[in-house]
């Protein structure tokens, strides 16, 4: 099989698992390309390292500003003979971070060594160690975080355009992907708020005049699974849109055809309703967020 055949399969496979993962708001959103090596075992032992160790602080996602790049270099084996015979190997790792709003670059380097029955048991040990060191994947994903913190305060404007001009593109899923990592304090923050008021003016005018009609129709079937995709469809509605009254009236209607052990549609008609009723913006765009990026 050849290397591109081989990295085209890894490829297809491992984005599999990226998107099977839940995407958390709470985490900024980062991604992972696959290692470059001429050892292929090492290739693949250390993305699932970075993709396993990476993910309780990152969303792994092919949508991001930020991406990072990994470069293995295994240097040359030594064998010991003695009672055992024994591979020592030294393995290098160069990891670089690419901020696409800034075109900066950040490097980091991992000087690792190995020790096996043989040349792949040697790397696979030293990637272990580079898991399971403070020095290694723990450092390294604290750096990034703390770079990537930094970047969306120090330069929020960059990513403001970036955002911006995603919705004049109708490209509405990474415009959410930046304002998702956009922090509250920052100096962009009025800005911020600029972009999600032009969403929900956006997504208010395509509700009422495109889909409402089509929420009727699911609520008008008195199935239950139309129910509940109807007080989703709902949940997109702004509590600010033009036929917020209407909405408000259609989920009374669903509240008295739902099946009381639908606990599920039970929980979001009464987010809605709550939303609605405190016409609470944040508290609607905090869900319209998280519902697109995990769609």
């Amino acid at each position: 099989m050849s290397l591109k055949y081989y990295l085209l399969i890894l490829s297809f496979f491992l984005c599999g698992i990226s998107f099977a993962q839940t995407f958390d708001t709470s985490k900024e959103n980062l991604k992972l390309n696959i290692p470059v090596s001429d050892n292929r075992m090492a290739a693949r032992d250390l993305h699932q390292v970075l993709s396993a160790g990476l993910s309780s602080e990152f969303n792994i996602h092919p949508q991001s500003l930020f991406e990072i790049n990994t470069y293995i270099i295994v240097g040359d084996s030594k064998m010991i003979e003695g009672m055992e015979t024994y591979t020592y190997i030294d393995v290098d790792l160069e990891f670089q971070l690419k901020n696409a709003a800034t075109k900066e670059l950040r490097k980091w380097s991992y000087e690792g060594k190995g020790k096996g029955s043989n040349i792949n048991d040697a790397v696979s040990n030293a990637i272990k160690k580079f898991q399971t060191t403070d020095k290694g994947l723990k450092a390294m994903s604290s750096e990034i975080a703390s770079y990537m913190d930094n970047e969306f305060v120090n330069h929020c404007d960059e990513f403001i355009k970036q955002a911006d001009t995603a919705l004049g593109k109708d490209d509405l899923r990474t415009a959410l992907l930046i304002i998702n990592n956009l922090k509250q304090d920052s100096p962009c923050e009025m800005a911020k708020k600029d972009l999600e008021q032009k969403i929900a003016a956006n997504q208010a005018q395509a509700i009422c005049d495109q889909r409402l009609q089509r929420i009727k129709i699911l609520v008008n079937s008195k199935k239950q699974d139309k129910l509940d995709h109807a007080v989703r469809e709902l949940l997109m509605i702004p509590p600010n849109a033009p036929c917020a009254a209407e909405a408000l009236a259609i989920s009374k209607e669903i509240g008295e055809l739902i099946n009381q052990k639908a606990d599920d549609t039970q929980e979001l008609l009464i987010k809605f309703q709550h939303i609605f009723n405190d016409r609470s913006m944040d508290e609607w765009f905090t869900y319209f967020l998280s519902a697109n990026l995990n769609n």
